[in-house]
């Protein structure tokens, strides 16, 4: 039901009512972004910066010959940590990472599912120190997810830093987010 990309629509309004028109030909153009996947970065205080990924499969996976789990691998940038225990594992406490289903609403995606819990996050979302790859294992490729987690600026941006994510399992082009 949805077109991967970017749709614009013209609707146009005429009202009338028993004896004449009242308003002829008012028309406004809408604009309609899909991706599967998206990133954006904020950053809630200095030094901190936090990312969101936003999965959103659109039915797309429902007719097509694809595997049967996905995850989301995202680079982490030298200059950029993870917020971690007194053990080194990744801490998933205090907002550190989140996880929301999404439910598509007649307007769109809506974070208006259900927040994993504390186990959950646990089980679906890792950390590779070799590659500093943050994977997040999609519970079911056909929902839609936002998952947030926050970082640490370690190291003077300079020129900036840069985060890519890429979803393993279909051949999509690697998701950049601005510079830090």
């Amino acid at each position: 039901y949805f077109y991967l990309g970017v749709c614009r629509y013209a609707h146009t309004l005429n009202l009338k009512n028993s004896q004449e028109t009242v308003l002829s030909g008012s028309s406004q153009e809408v604009k309609v972004t899909s991706q599967i996947l998206d990133k954006t970065m904020t950053k809630p205080e200095d030094g901190i910066l936090k990312w969101t990924l936003s999965y959103r499969p659109y039915d797309v996976f429902t007719n097509a010959k694809v595997l049967d789990e996905y995850r989301l691998i995202d680079t982490i940038p030298e200059g950029l940590e993870l917020y971690r225990d007194s053990q080194g594992n990744l801490d998933f406490s205090e907002g550190n990472f989140v996880v929301t289903e999404m439910i598509l609403t007649p307007s769109g995606y809506s974070v208006s599912g259900p927040a994993f819990t504390d186990q959950q996050l646990r089980d679906a979302i890792s950390y590779e120190n070799l590659g500093r790859s943050l994977i997040f294992e999609v519970p079911d490729k056909n929902k839609a997810y936002r998952f947030e987690y926050r970082t640490m600026i370690t190291a003077g941006s300079g020129s900036g830093l840069t985060n890519k994510v890429v979803l393993e399992g279909a051949s999509l082009k690697p998701v950049n987010t601005a510079k830090a």
